[in-house]
């Protein structure tokens, strides 16, 4: 009968482990092509400034759910910048993959919780937002251009920078008529109405 000794035991778990981190480790990318470092790090910088806006965003929101403030409209709305600044970040995170690279994620910015947001105040608060968004945008683009990386020019260019700069108009509009209406009383209160109207259509099943 084989008697297994301490001797015998320690050497063999120590290689069995060994084999195990070996199957379990994740090795350098096979389809890294033309992908600058610095374009990565860039890139990982923009997906921490998009769910940073998406913090902020969904703090907003849950201010005009509050019952002291009750506007549902504008609670849905900025709920929406909020998703599609997660939608954003995952949109990096895709583009990184599908560049062979590794996404570095980094630390998220708290937002203020002692801030009563208005609607003229947040949208603004928006406006300033999407403002910056915009120039780490076009900085991120320089970057990849001066590393001559045509394929992440031509993905921020088509698929970032033009959505930016309609959102932009959108914002700009909304101040316009909020101004227009007043921050307070029934204009705000026929403005959220119709801005509800409209995600409640988006909600309700096809007949």
């Amino acid at each position: 009968m084989l008697v297994v000794t301490e001797a015998i035991f320690q050497p063999l778990v120590h290689s069995i482990r060994k084999s195990f981190s070996s199957l379990c480790k994740t090795g350098g990318s096979h389809i890294r092509f033309k992908f600058p470092q610095e374009v990565e790090e860039g890139i990982s910088r923009q997906i921490t400034a998009e769910l940073d806006a998406a913090y902020a965003y969904f703090s907003m929101a849950s201010v005009f759910g509050r019952d002291s403030v009750a506007l549902p409209g504008f609670h849905e709305l900025f709920k929406e910048f909020s998703n599609e600044e997660l939608q954003h970040a995952n949109h990096w995170i895709d583009y990184i993959n599908l560049r062979g690279g590794n996404a570095k994620f980094q630390s998220i910015k708290a937002p203020p919780d002692n801030v009563d947001w208005t609607p003229l105040c947040a949208v603004a608060k928006a406006i300033d937002m999407e403002t910056k968004m915009t120039q780490e945008l076009l900085k991120l683009r320089e970057l990849a251009e001066k590393h001559n990386d045509v394929h992440a020019v031509k993905f921020i260019e088509d698929d970032y920078l033009v959505e930016q700069y309609d959102g932009l108009k959108k914002l700009g509009d909304l101040k316009s008529q909020i101004e227009r209406v007043g921050d307070d009383g029934v204009g705000i209160y026929i403005m959220d109405h119709n801005i509800l109207r409209k995600y409640e259509k988006k909600k309700t099943p096809c007949d």
